[in-house]
Formats: structure tokens, sequence, C-alpha cells
């Protein structure tokens, strides 16, 4: 836009629609009304065109309670009304403060799904989202940056972030009839740094896991020296890190806490 947000603040937020949680956007929510009413309140006052309003409702899943009064909805519905104020106008930014919050897994997706495809790709537009919820930002973001008290601690893309920050990966295992020498067999597999036993379950099976750079190299490996050491697998599982796991490593460094 070539606008500098603090020398030119006000024109910079002429072209920025911002959506906002259920907190601040339920201002606008005037319980005596229905959500076409608020739409089309919003749509005179702001110049929004009308045309936006059925695919707005349509869109945060409240259609068919289109005319039904606000007085009526629950906080999931009030959350997706929301969200239907913000579609209504189209702008080259969207600045979201959670708005998902308090809207069911799969309204939320569908809305991230067309703002993907309706308003990133095929609008040029861009999302800004703020959220604490990193199971989200890790599955919708191109680019994410993880703040911690105001500070900027990491930045990037999610997959690229991971890789970066954790370069092994563990692997959960349960096997039956898996001795002590087996194990020693498994930990001296080449890719595996380290084998940590975890005991036994009271089925009597033996639970262990193994640190590898190498997850999908490593695992076929491993079964097959445990079936042929008489050992039976019943149980992996690739423990994948996430943001959230390089949210707490990098603030527990910045507190002085590497454990």
């Amino acid at each position: 836009m070539g606008h500098d947000i603090v020398k030119e603040e006000e024109e910079s937020w002429r072209h920025v629609t911002y959506i906002a949680g259920l907190l601040t956007g339920g201002a606008w929510m005037d319980a005596r009304l229905t959500p076409r009413q608020i739409l089309l309140i919003q749509s005179k006052l702001y110049g929004f065109p009308r045309e936006r309003i059925n695919d707005a409702l349509k869109l945060a899943g409240l259609e068919d309670v289109a005319d039904a009064r606000v007085a009526t909805f629950s906080t999931g519905m009030l959350a997706r009304l929301s969200v239907a104020i913000g579609l209504l106008r189209e702008s080259p930014v969207y600045l979201l403060d959670e708005p998902m919050s308090g809207i069911s897994r799969d309204i939320a997706m569908e809305i991230y799904t067309y703002m993907k495809e309706s308003i990133v790709r095929k609008a040029n537009a861009t999302i800004i989202y703020a959220t604490h919820n990193l199971v989200e930002a890790e599955m919708y973001a191109d680019r994410v940056i993880l703040m911690h008290r105001g500070k900027v601690i990491a930045q990037g893309k999610p997959e690229e972030l991971i890789t970066e920050t954790f370069k092994e990966q563990s692997i959960d295992f349960e096997a039956s009839n898996c001795t002590r020498d087996v194990l020693k067999l498994v930990e001296g597999i080449s890719g595996i740094s380290s084998l940590v036993e975890l005991g036994k379950t009271e089925e009597d099976t033996c639970r262990f896991v193994i640190y590898t750079e190498n997850p999908r190299g490593v695992l076929p490996k491993v079964i097959t020296t445990i079936v042929e050491n008489g050992g039976e697998v019943k149980y992996v599982k690739v423990n994948k890190p996430t943001l959230e796991d390089i949210f707490i490593k990098l603030v527990r460094e910045r507190l002085g806490d590497r454990s």
C-alpha cells in the first residue's frame, strides 16, 4: 500500500478491514434486531455493497437464522455474526482479532477456507490474524510471528520454523516380548540418537521412545528388528513438533529455563 502505519495511521486504516472477536464485535449487535437488519445497517452506514449481505450470512452459517432476533442467539452464533459483519467490506488488508472464538470447528474451517481462496488468492488481499491458538496458526497461516511479552521471538513459515527449531522427532512404541537385548539392538540402529525406556504396561507390554532426525527411514528398521527377534509391535506414534512446542521452548530459553 505504500503507507507508513505510524506517520500515516489514519490513511493506513482506510485500507484495513478490522474483524473483531466477540468481545469487541458484540458492540454492533442490537439484541432486538436480526442478523440481516444488522448487516443492512452496517452496509448503509459505511457504504458496503448490499449484495454481499447474503454471501456474508451464508458463509458465517447464519443463512437459516438471518431473520431471527439476535437475542435468541448462542455465544457461537454471535461470534459468527461478528465475522459476517467484517466480511461485508472488501479491502487489501483484513485484520482479524481472534474472531473464531466460540465458533465450532466446522464453521471456522469453512470461513478460513473462504478467506484463503476468495480473499487471499483471488482478491490478492492480506490477512493478519491475531490468535492465542497456535494449532489454528499452524494449520492456516502462510507465515507466523510468535510474540512473548510484546517481543518477537520467532517468525517465518510454520514448517520451516519447526524444522529449524527441532532437528529430531520422537517416536513412541509399545511392544510385547521385547527384552532388554532387543532394545539394545533397536538403540544400535543407524539414525537413532537415543532410546528411553518408559517401563511396562499392565499387560506386560514394553514402552519406549526413540529420538531421530529421520523418522521415515528409521521406523521400518525398528519394527523389523523387534519382529525378527520375537517381539510384536502394538503401538507406534510419531510425535511431530508443533508451533506450541516451539513457543514453549523459546519462552523457556528467554526465561533461562532450558529444562
